[in-house]
């Protein structure tokens, strides 16, 4: 299920706008759901917020201290900012997408609903790729960060908090690779 997957290899029936032909998607990440844990309770808190508040402060009025007759516009009113809340996290969270392809890796941000940017640079360009590691919950739920170094325009490129960085690591190095030996190949 691609709707909540961060990691996905080697996926099928996916494709992306750019994708040539003959192109094939080695792996689809996104950032490890942990990443999305404080926007996912904040939204939470704000969804039981009211029902709490109605239990916790008894009152004549409706809800917030205004009158039971503006007391449905304003818990509609909350619960729409809510549900704005929570879809935009998760817009971000799902479009802002790391492809490594069999040619290139791709790196798709995206800003809010209508901001994006799109960076993108062949294998044949990068250089050299690491991968980090760091702190108690990325350890224990084993997410990093892949930092690849390019001889492009734009010259590095960090697929930030990432499920299985060193699985990453290693294939991207792997495509390199492969890719070199087919261009040394081609030269001979």
């Amino acid at each position: 299920m691609t709707a909540f997957s961060a990691f996905l290899e080697s996926p099928k029936d996916v494709s992306f706008e750019s994708q040539e032909k003959g192109e094939h998607i080695v792996f689809l990440l996104r950032r490890h759901w942990v990443i999305n844990v404080k926007w996912v309770i904040m939204g939470l808190g704000f969804l039981i917020f009211p029902v709490i508040f109605w239990l916790v402060v008894p009152t004549q009025t409706g809800f917030l201290f205004v009158s039971k007759e503006y007391s449905f516009i304003v818990g509609t009113i909350w619960y729409l900012f809510t549900f704005i809340f929570i879809l935009e996290n998760y817009l971000i969270w799902y479009f802002n997408v790391y492809i490594v392809t069999d040619r290139r890796i791709i790196d798709t941000d995206f800003f809010g609903i209508i901001h994006k940017k799109v960076s993108e640079a062949p294998l044949r360009n990068i250089e050299d790729s690491t991968y980090n590691v760091s702190g108690v919950l990325a350890t224990m739920f084993n997410f990093g960060t892949v930092k690849i170094q390019t001889a492009a325009e734009l010259p590095e490129f960090e697929f930030e908090h990432i499920p299985n960085p060193g699985k990453v690591h290693e294939k991207i190095n792997d495509l390199i690779n492969y890719n070199l030996k087919k261009r040394l190949k081609k030269e001979k």
